[in-house]
């Protein structure tokens, strides 16, 4: 099975507003896929519609090869977990107990609860109600809950919300282990490009409810067109020079002189006819490309 979740031309309206439009999703098995978009761009109601929690105007959704519908959701369900939005619970009863309610819904031994609490670390507050938990007590509470039976496909709505530094930390790590240790597929969902960036394999950009992007993180990031930076004492002038004497096309920016990428004969023939100019070099640099702008771009570009 090359892909854990594919869908076709999937939309859906709320009151005659799209929220989704026309999206195809490819989620490789045993991967982590990072979707990413603004807040309001369509993630949670993408992620509903793959739990079958939101019907789809229109399109049709695979998952872990069988084709989503009415017969075959159950099936599915019990092979997927997940945390959509907000963690659910009954405050009034221990973290022990909620979980202990999901293994008799699903018909799991009772040994799973310790399990998934180890995974979490949350062993020490298993007695405690969950009422009385932090944001990232709850948090992690409900994560152990999507890891009961061990699902082969993991959707995980923001799951580092109300988590302090260390605790996502703790989380991204988590995350990153499951397709190695138990061979599953992580679909992570998030407005923030650095929580994508640190745990992802491959990633999906909606934006305004459309798919703008989906390939390899990595190649999202080789997309970008490298540039080098040069500073000097005379940024205008050295400019004009660059421009007359090697017919290159210098940008002054706040940083300095950028040009195009180059390879090492031609900075060296650069930075000889500078010097011999009469040029007061500073430094010269390759310019890092942050993924954070790449990203910025495409959505600002794409209505959000």
């Amino acid at each position: 099975m090359k892909y854990a979740i594919q869908t076709e031309q999937l939309s859906k309206s709320y009151r005659g507003k799209r929220a989704v439009s026309q999206l195809s999703l490819k989620v490789p098995a045993g991967k982590i896929y990072g979707f990413l978009g603004p807040n309001g761009a369509g993630k949670s109601t993408t992620m509903k519609m793959l739990l079958g929690l939101a019907r789809p105007d229109s399109g049709s959704i695979t998952i872990l090869g069988e084709t989503l519908d009415s017969r075959s959701r159950l099936s599915i369900l019990e092979k997927t977990g997940s945390l959509i939005e907000a963690p659910s619970y009954y405050a009034n009863l221990t973290g022990y107990e909620n979980l202990k309610i999901t293994c008799i819904l699903k018909g799991l031994p009772l040994g799973e609860i310790s399990r998934v609490l180890g995974i979490v670390r949350m062993e020490a507050q298993k007695d405690k109600k969950a009422g009385q938990y932090s944001l990232g007590m709850k948090q992690r509470l409900a994560i152990a809950n999507a890891l009961l039976g061990s699902p082969r496909l993991l959707l995980l709505d923001e799951p580092t919300n109300g988590l302090d530094p260390a605790g996502i930390h703790e989380m991204r790590d988590l995350i990153r282990s499951l397709p190695e240790k138990y061979g599953m597929t992580v679909m992570l969902s998030s407005h923030l490009l650095s929580e994508i960036e640190q745990a992802a394999d491959y990633v999906g950009i909606i934006s305004a409810g459309r798919m703008i992007y989906q390939n390899r993180l990595s190649a999202l990031r080789a997309s970008a067109a490298r540039h080098l930076l040069l500073q000097t004492a005379q940024p205008a002038a050295d400019a004009r020079f660059l421009r007359e004497s090697l017919q290159l096309e210098p940008e002054i920016t706040e940083s300095g002189i950028r040009l195009p990428f180059a390879e090492n004969d031609l900075v060296a023939e650069m930075v000889r006819r500078l010097a011999e100019h009469g040029s007061c070099i500073y430094r010269i640099r390759e310019e890092e490309v942050k993924l954070e702008d790449i990203y910025l771009s495409m959505v600002k570009n794409n209505g959000l």
